[in-house]
């Protein structure tokens, strides 16, 4: 009776324990919606050196991005790059997660003047319209939320 009770709990336990994204395996994700995170993910960061950043509207954005990702926050945050890292010469896509709320692209770029690979995150809801956009200074394997 108590190996069945801790059987019971085990299997209890790992059924709930997991609520992190999780890799697609699926074809959920297609060739255009990675070239879109892709395109995105670039006009941002290569904004950093010509100042011009993708128009977000509601057709390809949601409003949460819209209202929370403004130019000037893009420059903020360009400043610091560009004098950390300079400017950005590659980015790929190593990783799309799926969550509740949508995917998570991952990717690893290079920057001119830096050896280590920044990570950079594009977040969409279900319907594929960005939902967030996060540089992280070092790449990591395994996904960790970012704070």
């Amino acid at each position: 009776m108590k190996k069945i009770t801790i059987a019971i709990f085990a299997l209890l336990f790992t059924a709930c324990s997991s609520t992190s994204p999780r890799e697609i395996k699926t074809q959920k994700v297609t060739d255009h919606n990675k070239l879109n995170a892709l395109n995105f993910a670039k006009q941002q960061f290569e904004g950093c050196k010509t100042g011009k950043f993708a128009k977000l509207t509601i057709e390809t954005s949601t409003p949460y991005l819209i209202k929370n990702l403004t130019e000037k926050d893009m420059k903020d945050a360009c400043e610091k790059i560009n004098k950390d890292c300079g400017d950005l010469q590659e980015l790929h896509l190593i990783q799309i997660l799926h969550e509740k709320r949508g995917y998570i692209y991952r990717f690893k770029a290079k920057y001119s003047q830096t050896s280590c690979e920044p990570e950079i995150r594009v977040y969409t809801n279900p319907n594929h319209k960005f939902d967030g956009l996060i540089y992280k200074p070092t790449w990591q394997d395994k996904y960790t939320l970012y704070p």
